[in-house]
Formats: structure tokens, sequence, C-alpha cells
């Protein structure tokens, strides 16, 4: 699913009516203004690769007997369709239809106040990938990606790499408010995504020892906070 591609936002579409495609017509009947979700998708995956003859894939709303060949061709008709209308893309362009303009990350602020919220960005992946990024616009997602080096043998720290959605401070007046977004969410050629060195050590002296030990590692402390005991 990757935000520079096309078919990615087909696909993403297509399933969307494929679903609809296959349940609607028949939940309908069974609950009539009841809303009821429809099976998950995995229900629908099953359906698909062993048990495509099952009475789902008929359309009861019509008097001929539909196969999942026909929902399938059906579903991608819509799917195209739909995409090229206001609520699509707005566009027959389908250099347009990259899934990064189709699907966006747009992290929230707890307020929801415009001037805190981050993005939109153009985004990949979907429900299933590894990073999990559901629906068309993704407000939600990990709130940290880590790699840990658990090898005992290697005693100098650190061997730790982190990044969190957003940044290390939450003064919204900070360079550090939202410095590790594009961190967290970029994709390169060498690696999915980005991250930094997580500074792990035993106490405060060691970690201040370390980053003084030569110039190239004071940029370490950036500043310091001293708790006085009084009033």
């Amino acid at each position: 699913m990757h935000k520079d591609l096309v078919a990615p936002t087909i696909y993403a579409e297509w399933l969307e009516f494929f679903r609809y495609n296959t349940f609607a017509d028949d939940f309908a009947k069974a609950h009539e203004n009841v809303k009821t979700p429809f099976p998950q998708d995995h229900t629908l995956e099953n359906m698909t690769l062993y048990n495509q003859s099952v009475k789902w894939f008929d359309d009861s709303s019509t008097p001929q007997v539909e196969t999942i060949d026909d929902i399938a061709y059906q579903s991608l008709v819509d799917a195209v369709n739909f995409l090229a209308t206001p609520y699509g893309l707005n566009t027959l362009n389908m250099d347009d239809w990259l899934y990064g303009n189709y699907h966006t990350l747009f992290p929230l602020h707890l307020t929801e106040l415009g001037p805190f919220n981050a993005g939109p960005y153009p985004f990949y992946g979907n429900d299933y990938t590894l990073a999990a990024a559901s629906g068309r616009t993704v407000h939600h997602g990990a709130s940290e990606r880590a790699v840990y080096d658990l090898d005992p043998s290697k005693s100098n720290l650190p061997h730790a790499w982190t990044s969190i959605p957003s940044g290390q401070n939450g003064n919204p007046l900070s360079k550090h408010y939202k410095d590790q977004l594009e961190t967290l969410y970029i994709v390169r050629t060498d690696s999915i995504f980005g991250y930094h060195v997580a500074y792990f050590y035993p106490s405060a002296a060691e970690f201040k020892a370390a980053a003084t030990e030569s110039s190239s590692d004071s940029f370490y402390i950036e500043s310091t906070l001293t708790f006085k005991p009084g009033g």
C-alpha cells in the first residue's frame, strides 16, 4: 500500500465495494432498519479463497444468480466510478489517483484545535499492514516504534533505536513539539521507518559523563533542569 502508487487506491476502494456488494442485500433483508456491521474481512477472504459457492455472492435483489466473479467485477466498476466523483478523488486522470492523495495521515492534538494538529501527509498502509492505518484519513497509530538489541555480550550502551509520532516536548512553541513526526513516518530506500538512538544509561551521572566525553557528543544534553527543595 505505497503512497506513490495508484494500484493501492483502486484496491482499497474495490475492497469497500466488494464487501458491500457481497453482504449488503442479505443484511438489509435480515435486519431492515437495524445497522449491523458486516462480517470481518478475514471471513470474506476465507469465502473468496475456499468457499466461492456460498449464497452471499448472489445478489438477492436480482432475478439471476450472481457468482463471485460477477460481484468482484461489479465492485471494480463501482470503485473506479466512485473515485472519479467528488466523493472520491474528483478526477478522471488516474495519474492523480496516487494512494497518498487518497490516504492521508492527520495526527490530532488532544484538544483537536487546528494550530496544534499536524498534517495532512500522504500516507501508506491500511488496517492490515505493519504500520496499521485504517480509513482514508488516519488519526491514530502506534504510540512508539522501537528496536532493541538484547545481545548480552554488548555492554556499551546504547543499543536501542526509537521514534514517537510527535516530538519530545508537549509545548507547541517548542522546536521539539513534532520533530519526530517525519522521522517516524518517513519511507527510505534502506528501511521502512526512521529512528533515532535511544540513550539508555544506568544513571543520570553516566549519561552526563558520556555526553561530555567528546565535543561531537555534546548535543546529548541540550538543557538542564534542576529541582531544589524549599519554599
